[in-house]
């Protein structure tokens, strides 16, 4: 017999002891956290972090309907500031989105649906302008506590919201 074969109660020590059955989430009337939360996102960060520059615009709206559909939107621009010795420029990224799901309780997964625009002006370099863009969709974990929303998702995004 290994260990992980499971061994009879009559052969055992004692019989199988029966483990607790988790506590249900607590029962929430959604309709309770219905209205229209505003607040704000790390969304840039990581920008500011690793290359300076700050933060111009950053506000997230999410709004939460009576049978608990989620709706929202939300931007984030960034300002690099100019860049480097001889050559300088300056990155400016937005992220723009909505947010949309739907929850049965006080916490729930909702989508993020963003795009990402990066413009890089070339001030005194010869080469040109340079133009990036992405679309993505990532999930994020919400918790709504009292009149605050907050959000969890991949790659450490948070944001946080307080109802109006």
């Amino acid at each position: 017999m290994t260990l992980d074969e499971e061994i009879p109660a009559s052969e055992g020590d004692a019989a199988p002891v029966e483990e607790p059955a988790d506590d249900p989430p607590a029962e929430v009337d959604v309709s309770d956290l219905a209205g229209t939360y505003v607040g704000k996102t790390n969304f840039g960060s990581y920008y500011v972090e690793t290359y300076g520059g700050s933060i111009t615009e950053d506000e997230i709206i999410i709004t939460i309907s009576e049978n608990g559909m989620v709706e929202g939107t939300f931007i984030m621009e960034y300002d690099g500031g100019p860049q480097g010795r001889s050559c300088q420029t300056r990155t400016f990224i937005t992220e723009n989105g909505t947010l949309s799901g739907q929850i049965m309780q006080s916490t729930g997964t909702i989508n993020i649906e963003y795009t990402y625009n990066l413009e890089r002006v070339n001030i005194s370099c010869k080469s040109g302008d340079y133009t990036s863009q992405y679309s993505n969709i990532i999930p994020s974990a919400i918790n709504i506590s009292g009149n605050t929303v907050t959000g969890d998702g991949v790659g450490g995004i948070f944001f946080e919201a307080t109802k109006r």
